[in-house]
């Protein structure tokens, strides 16, 4: 719910500024009605969290779990091994955008495969948009390459799509479906978290969900190993910054509070990937 919008393109948005614009619609309100200040992690944000949360030490500062978790996944998908995936996702998309008439024979032979839903660009203000793009490419492969085999289409620079049982080909797939398994439980649980219901034990729980399915995509996946440490530094390093360093226990409080999470999750001690 938008309560207040200030036209401010000629205003530094610093956290002062910030914390002052919300904490004059959190007096409007009345701030005992207030509970917790929530937004991303940029420096001038937090910095308004934590004055606004000084001034009103009632109210608790929570940094947005969606950001946290793609900030996470960013981190991960910007490692050099998958490169040649994004980039092949990044370059069939564009082409598809551009070219209007193998567009329409890909949704055509789309649908007569029953392949499902189209190609997904990668958006700018959604999260994790990246693995369902992948997702999307992955589903329309038979069809991109029926059409390319044909000579219907041709895909510049892009022999990783259109030829059949290469070795490069299978490749990139194995590739594609690693960064598939590794990038899908980051946007499950973003997609969950966008729930108007979600509250602060869920935040945890959807966390821990999180990590187990990851570790079994490490397990299973066949990732090379040093690629799986790196991994599982920034999983590790991540989750200390958010639950065990952050501005508040309250994600942690709030799951221990609920009798019907905590009593499913006694033996858990840590949420360390090892």
């Amino acid at each position: 719910m938008l309560l207040e919008g200030q036209e401010c393109t000629n205003v530094s948005h610093t956290g002062e500024w910030i914390s002052g614009l919300v904490l004059r619609v959190i007096e409007d309100i009345g701030p005992s009605r207030i509970g917790s200040v929530s937004a991303d992690n940029t420096r001038n944000t937090r910095v308004a969290r934590e004055i606004i949360c000084r001034k009103l030490p009632q109210v608790l500062n929570l940094p947005d779990p969606e950001h946290f978790i793609n900030n996470v996944w960013k981190e991960i998908a910007n490692l050099p091994f998958w490169s040649t995936a994004i980039e092949t996702i990044r370059r069939t998309l564009k082409y598809f955008k551009h070219a209007n008439l193998a567009k329409s024979k890909l949704r055509q032979l789309r649908s007569d495969q029953s392949l499902g839903a189209g190609l997904e660009s990668i958006g700018k203000t959604r999260f994790a948009t990246l693995v369902w793009s992948a997702l999307s490419v992955r589903r329309s492969l038979p069809a991109i390459r029926d059409l390319c085999s044909n000579e219907e289409i041709e895909i510049p620079v892009l022999q990783l799509l259109s030829h059949l049982d290469t070795p490069a080909t299978l490749q990139f797939e194995i590739l594609l479906t690693q960064f598939i398994a590794i990038g899908d439980p980051f946007a499950r649980t973003i997609q969950c978290l966008e729930a108007t219901s979600t509250n602060p034990a869920d935040v945890y729980l959807y966390f821990i969900a999180l990590v187990a399915r990851l570790k079994q995509a490490l397990e299973t996946c066949h990732v090379p190993e040093d690629v799986s440490g790196q991994i599982r530094a920034i999983v590790n390093r991540r989750w200390m910054e958010f639950f065990v360093n952050g501005p508040s226990n309250a994600h942690r409080s709030a799951f221990y509070l609920n009798p019907g999470m905590f009593t499913s999750f006694l033996g858990i001690v840590s949420l360390t990937i090892s």
